[in-house]
C-alpha cells in the first residue's frame, strides 16, 4: 500500500461516520492533546522547582555544617 491509498483509504473512512462521532472524535483528540502538553508541561516544570529546592537545601546543609565547626575551635 502507498501513501496515496492510505490516505485516500482514511478519508473514505472519515467522511463515512457520522456528525456526532466526528465531534466526539475532536472532543476526544483536544483533551488528548491538553492533558499531553500540561503532563509535559508540569514534569519540566516540576523537575527544575525540585532541582532548585534541592541545591538550596544544599547550601543551606553546607552553611551549618561550617557555622558548626567554627565553634569547635
Amino acid at each position: 500500500m502507498s501513501l496515496r491509498t492510505l490516505w485516500a483509504w482514511f478519508w473514505v473512512w472519515a467522511l463515512g461516520v457520522s456528525v456526532r462521532v466526528k465531534i466526539m472524535g475532536i472532543a476526544l483528540g483536544m483533551v488528548f492533546l491538553l492533558g499531553l502538553a500540561l503532563g509535559v508541561h508540569a514534569r519540566l516544570n516540576l523537575a527544575a522547582a525540585l532541582r532548585r529546592e534541592l541545591q538550596a537545601r544544599g547550601v543551606s546543609i553546607a552553611r551549618d555544617v561550617a557555622a558548626r565547626s567554627t565553634n569547635l575551635i
